[in-house]
């Protein structure tokens, strides 16, 4: 399974193509519209973040501080090419993004990002929860981050990993830790949660290992009528796929919702 980055990025909207890719490729992006404060809390959290992507064009004041920064940490930095940016190309680790749109790049510059496995100690026994539920009202990227925010930071406390698929208003959660955590999460806030009903528990198993041992939470999306970036991951080349594949088979009664 492929890691889990925090990445921290500055864009000009929150729900913009390349945070939306992030999101549904797994990874945890900080979002920032400003790059004065997003400068600011690298500096205080340089070790939180495995790699800066910009997609706004960087005053020259702007570009000698990424340039001061990536000198005194080497991390990994994927730019909106432009012609102010060039200055910084002598600078190691700088890759350019000539589009936002060439998300084949941008995936590949994941890709080529170590970072060490997440490690669990595991001392309870594991266990996988799997429900299925319906959303209630129309559901937007921003939705769907506002969640994926929540969940991670709630996961990564509670030792818990996993995925969240999306599609067509039905939604799908895998969750993996310990029993007392996973059954908490479910019976105590998720299956309370009014954005979403029909919430049905599909599985309830204990693992032998995790499959989603890098993600708080993992997404993924086949969303079309709203919008088209929801579906930029495909289940046949997704890190998971084949995971989910088999768990969707073994659930007949959700996969003719959710494979519809």
């Amino acid at each position: 399974m492929k890691n889990s980055l925090n990445v921290l990025v500055v864009e000009n909207e929150e729900t913009s193509a390349l945070s939306v890719a992030l999101y549904c490729w797994g990874h945890a992006p900080a979002i920032f519209t400003d790059a004065q404060a997003a400068f600011d809390e690298f500096t205080q959290s340089v070790n939180s973040y495995d790699a800066i992507l910009i997609d706004v064009d960087l005053t020259t004041h702007e570009v000698d501080q990424l340039s001061a920064l990536l000198a005194s940490r080497s991390v990994p930095c994927l730019l909106l090419n432009t012609p102010s940016h060039h200055a910084l190309t002598h600078t190691n680790n700088i890759t350019l993004l000539e589009s936002k749109n060439d998300i084949t790049k941008l995936l590949t510059w994941l890709d080529s990002i170590n970072k060490p496995d997440r490690i669990f100690e595991d001392n309870h026994k594991l266990f996988t929860l799997i429900y299925a539920s319906h959303a209630v009202g129309d559901t937007t990227p921003s939705d769907v981050m506002n969640i994926l925010k929540v969940a991670r930071k709630i996961n990564k406390e509670l030792e818990v990993t996993g995925v969240l698929l999306y599609n067509k208003g039905w939604w799908l959660q895998v969750l993996e830790g310990s029993f007392t955590a996973v059954t908490s999460l479910f019976f105590d806030h998720i299956q309370k949660d009014k954005r979403h009903q029909n919430v049905t528990l599909l599985v309830l198993d204990p693992s032998t290992k995790r499959q989603f041992s890098n993600w708080d939470m993992g997404f993924y999306s086949s969303q079309t009528e709203q919008d088209a970036n929801l579906s930029w991951t495909d289940l046949d080349t997704h890190p998971a796929g084949a995971f989910i594949k088999q768990k969707l088979s073994n659930a007949q009664d959700y996969t003719r919702y959710f494979m519809r």
